[in-house]
């Protein structure tokens, strides 16, 4: 018995690509639900926006990003640094407001403060992939903050579908954010739960990503992680 390798469409280019624009054009008519993310129509149109835009990915054929990224790459994207972050002038009531949120919860401001003390003793902090149980504690707290009502739901390595970056380059990117998190009422949070989709973030209108920093001097890594973090913005558009 030979193995052969199944083909995938026996569908002209010509008519893939007329397959995609009429994708496109169906899903413009059918806009967006309200309905549950464990619901058909829901699960139907994550699908559907996943499928177009690998689709759409195939059709231009682009570059892979794989190369380091510096801060001329950012300025021919328009990406420049503005200014410098500075604390307020009440930062000190502030914090103070921010401690006091679920101080009665498993993770209260006083027990991510144990935590991390813990990780100053238990942790080299040479060893690049052990940042994230840093990383982990701060979502960990942020979630315990969450206003009543709302939910955070955190995905690690979130897959996204390779995304051109600039009209005017055919260079893409093709690197997972190491985190995405969303914040929203209960049952809209739900949805993503169940279908943790960029299309189910895009659709519920919100999402937050961190890309965690690599071996070296901060400063060299963080045009590349704006990079990447632009790219994963590019698919809520």
């Amino acid at each position: 018995m030979t193995n052969k390798k199944r083909k995938i469409s026996g569908l002209s280019g010509i008519e893939l690509e007329q397959a995609l624009h009429s994708l496109k054009q169906f899903r413009k008519t059918i806009g967006d639900t309200e309905a549950g993310a464990d619901e058909p129509g829901a699960v139907f149109l994550d699908d559907l926006d996943d499928m177009i835009a690998r689709m759409e990915i195939k059709f231009t054929q682009p570059q892979a990003f794989n190369f380091s990224v510096s801060e001329e790459t950012l300025a021919k994207l328009g990406l420049k640094e503005s200014s410098n972050l500075i604390l307020k002038s009440n930062h000190s009531e502030l914090a103070e407001q921010s401690r006091l949120i679920a101080e009665n919860d498993a993770w209260s401001s006083t027990q991510l403060y144990g935590h991390l003390e813990l990780l100053q003793r238990l942790v080299p902090k040479d060893n690049e992939a052990a940042t994230r149980f840093w990383i982990d504690a701060f979502f960990f707290r942020v979630a315990a903050m969450v206003p009543a009502g709302h939910r955070m739901v955190l995905n690690v390595e979130q897959r996204i579908p390779p995304t051109i970056i600039h009209p005017s380059t055919q260079t893409t990117l093709t690197e997972y954010p190491d985190y995405t998190a969303i914040v929203a009422e209960d049952f809209a949070a739900g949805s993503y739960f169940i279908r943790p989709l960029i299309a189910t973030a895009k659709r519920l209108n919100t999402g937050f990503f961190v890309k965690e920093a690599k071996s070296g001097p901060l400063s060299h890594f963080i045009p590349q992680a704006v990079y990447e973090l632009y790219a994963s913005g590019k698919r809520y558009e």
